[in-house]
């Protein structure tokens, strides 16, 4: 289906206005491992929560991704309404899960010195959790078994003359500053449900990061070194040199392709600028921030005094005790025009194949052998770029390094290394003639009456961040169950809530969701619930867990098989699961579920 035979498949559109892929990664994300186990919550703790807000939350998130839409191949004025739509569809997310935290916070009676915390997996959760709440002051105390951290912090300060109403009219007064703190913590928790964690005040201030004057960080699992502009990653078996590093090249295509510039060459761009490290005994990491100089345009790149920009990046990677993934956070304000960036994972193995998980399921992909005379037989090029969906790696059956990411969706095998593209900008609708796809332009730019159409917001001028982490296997755990399940994990959603008048706006609707009496007939609740707790085999991943629609007070499980062999799922039945379709009707087949395959089950609350 992407072989470009008969017609144009646009094989490098995955990194066309890249935002909206991220974007749209987020959003559904959101609302798989966030809104949709919060709202399971909500019905056990006896808040009630319109099923119909998650239908129009899902319509909103189908309206953004039809054909040219998530492609991208799109004027700038839809490309306005589609940003929309995601602004749209991420404040109902954010309103739900409002609600739904602030509901039960307030049922539970919780203090400003009290967070909640939630596990929204139907399954055991024993790791790392960021909160984040707000405090006077950071001279704060966790209990030890939390190990808490802080990390990140930002601080409101002072503000005077603040109206404030009273018995005795409006009074003006100083509101004090606070703090919004970032806090790691060490948490064990049993699926679906959620642990209310109190701090009291201390004499000293929470346990921060220090700043080191080192070049490398470790935890019990990986180490990391930045030595002469190259990061190193190693494993108690495997040293990964110079694992990460980013090309640049001209971008000489449109919204629906990537094309080379003529006489232009894809670069390498130097690991350079300020190094800062900064640790506890629980989290470290490294922090880069540099500069690149870069061609400003297209005419720019051919010329050998063309003009160049400055184009700041900010590399951040981070070790969390207990986990093996090296976790990256990159920033670029990009400041240039048409170009394309890529992130290289070098491996150094030689491997015929890529591995890469897609929607339900592992694959491997090859380079296919191009001629010279390609344009013979294709539309297009038929390059070796393909797309993943959150993970893709290279192993030689002994060893093997992964990418996981979080809205990157297009690589391409050279050598040693998977290159990842993390944005191809441009400021066209349509060309023509292009290196990698001759003739005519796409889209309707060549109809008759149809015009050249400029799409500068496509270039994706200003901030631009991708998250993604870089994670080996060695041994026996290099299976695509455990590849399934580690990334399951590094996914697993931060989700907390704090009731407090310090900010009334941290969350978008705090202040319009006013206190209410709950009635006295209601299920108790306590401090730490769980709802569902699942021992599910390796190699399933829970693809999705809701409030049935069509019945009352059922829930829907859909579980996906990640690995090559087929799964009995029989332990469910006797669970009081019934198999259905994904229209929630009774499906009588048996409990397998095959090969990269998925079943839907459904059960009452």
């Amino acid at each position: 289906m992407r072989y470009p035979t008969y017609s144009r498949v646009h094989r490098t559109i995955a990194s066309v206005r890249s935002r909206n892929k991220r974007k749209n990664f987020k959003l559904e994300q959101d609302i798989l491992r966030r809104v949709e186990p919060l709202m399971l919550i909500a019905k056990k703790s006896s808040i009630q929560v319109s099923n119909g807000l998650l239908i129009k939350l899902w319509k909103q998130l189908f309206d953004s991704q039809p054909h040219d839409t998530l492609g991208g191949s799109v004027t700038d004025n839809v490309a306005v309404d589609i940003d929309h739509r995601f602004k749209q569809a991420f404040e109902i997310a954010d309103g739900l899960e409002n609600y739904i935290k602030k509901r039960i916070a307030q049922r539970l009676n919780l203090t400003d010195k009290d967070v909640i915390v939630f596990n929204t997996d139907p399954y055991d959760f024993d790791g790392y959790k960021l909160i984040t709440f707000m405090s006077a002051s950071k001279k704060i105390k966790f209990p030890d078994k939390y190990e808490a951290t802080l990390v990140k912090e930002k601080y409101t300060p002072t503000r005077p003359n603040i109206m404030q109403l009273t018995p005795n009219g409006f009074e003006f007064k100083d509101e004090p500053g606070y703090y919004k703190l970032y806090v790691l913590i060490k948490l064990r928790m049993n699926g679906l449900g959620y642990k209310v964690i109190h701090f009291e005040d201390a004499d000293q201030e929470l346990t921060s990061l220090q700043e080191l004057d080192n070049n490398s960080i470790a935890n019990d699992q990986l180490t990391v070194v930045y030595q002469d502009g190259k990061f190193t990653l190693r494993d108690k078996n495997q040293e990964y040199y110079d694992v990460i590093s980013v090309y640049d090249q001209a971008n000489d295509g449109d919204t629906y392709d990537f094309s080379p510039l003529r006489k232009d060459h894809e670069i390498r761009l130097n690991w350079n600028g300020k190094l800062t490290k900064k640790e506890t005994s629980t989290y470290k990491e490294l922090i880069l921030e540099g500069k690149w100089l870069l061609p400003y345009s297209l005419d720019d790149r051919l010329k050998e005094d063309g003009q160049k920009k400055e184009v700041p990046f900010k590399l951040t990677v981070s070790l969390t005790n207990g986990e093996k993934v090296l976790s990256c956070r990159l920033h670029i304000n990009n400041t240039v025009l048409a170009h394309r960036l890529r992130l290289r994972m070098r491996s150094r193995m030689q491997t015929e194949y890529a591995h890469t998980q897609i929607q339900g399921g592992f694959r491997k992909t090859k380079n296919e052998p191009i001629d010279d005379n390609w344009n013979d037989e294709f539309v297009e090029k038929p390059v070796n770029i393909y797309i993943f969906d959150r993970a893709v790696g290279q192993n030689d059956g002994k060893n093997g390094l992964y990418f996981f990411g979080k809205g990157e969706k297009e690589y391409e095998l050279v050598d040693d290394s998977i290159y990842v593209t993390l944005m191809a900008t441009t400021g066209q609708l349509g060309k023509s003639n292009l290196l990698w796809r001759p003739g005519r332009a796409s889209g309707d730019t060549t109809s008759v009456g149809h015009v050249m159409t400029p799409t500068p917001m496509a270039e994706e001028l200003g901030n631009n961040d991708f998250e993604f982490g870089i994670t080996p296997f060695t041994g026996e755990e290099l299976s695509e169950k455990n590849i399934a399940t580690r990334l399951d994990k590094w996914l697993s959603p931060n989700v907390s809530y704090q009731i407090q008048k310090y900010n009334l706006f941290v969350n978008r609707l705090d202040n319009k969701i006013w206190d209410i009496e709950f009635p006295d007939n209601l299920p108790k609740i306590t401090d730490e619930e769980s709802y569902l707790d699942l021992n599910l085999l390796d190699g399933i991943e829970v693809s999705a867990l809701y409030p049935a629609y069509t019945i009352k007070d059922t829930m829907v499980l859909r579980l996906s098989n990640m690995t090559s062999e087929t799964i009995d799922l029989s332990f469910l039945k006797k669970k009081g699961y019934i198999k259905t379709n994904a229209l929630e009707e009774v499906d009588r087949s048996d409990y397998k579920v095959g090969p990269y395959d998925m079943n839907t089950f459904i059960r009452k609350m």
